[in-house]
């Protein structure tokens, strides 16, 4: 028997051929699609039209042309198109989380829900993993630290432009830093509860304990504009008011938190990360990290670096004075302490502002209701000074 080298034979020329084509398509549907978003819908539909004359199947630019055709005021078009490229496509019910969104605001244009699941879809296609929280649980800190490792020493770019970063980078892997599906700007009921978007992707759960969370995100909610993104601009309650809230208080952190609790085996690999164990020493949490996503290891001084460059003063500085020009970390216009993203840094911090039956109140639905999973945050926590 002779045995063959693909690489060498026909066959492997033809693969190498087709691969090449298939990139070719991608770089092509990528400027399509950037035309699109920059609403030039001439150029973004001939760019849909040129693949589809090489690759009639081509599922994105099917959808893509139907988005173009609708923007242009033909509706019917448009939504026949995506219509018959979603009958030969992949299935993109798992990447409808703005639905329960849009849906309170009154948003009944069924183009946009089509548009935002099918940008959702594309970006899960081009990221490899995720580091995903509800909001002030040192998000923030945790991507600034890894946007300034995957810079390096001498790079000067937007530590927060973690995806930007990676993408641009060969040697990291994609990382796409995110609330997941918005769930404090919802109702807890209307909380997405089915993961599998995230099938064969690395996910970091980063978790604070609900209690500091809460009253972190009050601030957010009633000073930097979130109860407006959330259609809840008249509620002007209370802390107290705000933990027993229908949306974004506690009842919508527990069906967060519990719904990744119960699919946390979907990703291909899943990591929790506790914000009170970053607080206690954030390097080794950070090379955690690294070794997770599966990045270069950089020179251990450098961890230092990053971890002075992440520290608490130093982050209140560049939101003070808006170093980086960065919306993720600018200070309030009207300068209110509570206000800031950077803000106490104070672990166990509720009890300086719950009253005593807010706290048994919090208490009692974490032991009802949060997942064992997150045990440690099902009594209560003992407050310390953050160092």
């Amino acid at each position: 028997m002779v045995s063959v080298d693909a690489s060498n034979s026909s066959w492997g020329n033809i693969d190498m051929h087709r691969s090449a084509v298939r990139d070719d398509l991608e770089r092509r549907f990528e400027a399509a699609l950037e035309a699109y978003l920059s609403r030039n819908l001439a150029g973004a539909a001939d760019g849909c039209k040129s693949i589809l004359d090489v690759d009639h199947t081509h599922f994105d630019s099917r959808y893509l042309l139907g988005l173009c055709h609708g923007r242009a005021g033909r509706a019917d078009v448009g939504m026949n198109l995506i219509k018959r490229a979603i009958a030969r496509g992949p299935s993109l019910e798992h990447y409808d989380f703005k639905r329960g969104l849009l849906t309170p605001r009154k948003v009944e244009d069924q183009l946009q829900f089509r548009e935002e699941l099918f940008l959702r879809y594309r970006l899960f296609q081009l990221v490899d993993a995720f580091l995903i929280s509800y909001p002030k649980c040192g998000r923030t800190w945790l991507r600034l630290l890894l946007g300034k490792y995957v810079i390096g020493p001498a790079g000067r770019s937007d530590p927060l432009e973690v995806r930007q970063l990676t993408y641009s980078n060969p040697e990291f892997s994609s990382l796409e830093v995110s609330h997941d599906d918005f769930p404090h700007w919802k109702r807890a009921d209307s909380v997405v509860t089915n993961k599998q978007a995230y099938a064969g992707k690395k996910v970091i759960f980063l978790v604070r304990d609900p209690r500091d969370t809460l009253v972190s995100y009050y601030f957010q909610y009633t000073k930097r504009g979130d109860k407006n993104l959330a259609n809840d601009a008249g509620f002007n309650g209370t802390l107290s008011d705000f933990i027993r809230h229908d949306i974004g208080a506690l009842r919508s952190l527990v069906a967060f938190y519990n719904a990744w609790a119960r699919n946390r085996d979907v990703p291909h690999d899943f990591l929790l990360v506790k914000y009170e164990d970053m607080i206690s020493d954030v390097r080794p949490i950070l090379r955690g990290i690294v070794a997770f996503l599966e990045w270069p290891m950089r020179d251990p001084a450098f961890f230092d670096d990053v971890v002075a460059f992440g520290s608490f003063d130093n982050m209140r500085e560049i939101e003070e004075t808006n170093a980086l020009n960065n919306v993720r970390l600018q200070a309030p216009m009207d300068r209110d302490p509570e206000g800031f993203k950077v803000r106490r840094g104070k672990v166990g911090g509720y009890i300086d502002y719950l009253q005593p039956e807010d706290i048994r109140y919090v208490d009692q639905y974490l032991q009802e209701h949060l997942d064992d999973y997150f045990s440690d945050y099902k009594r209560p926590a003992v407050p310390s000074r953050l160092g």
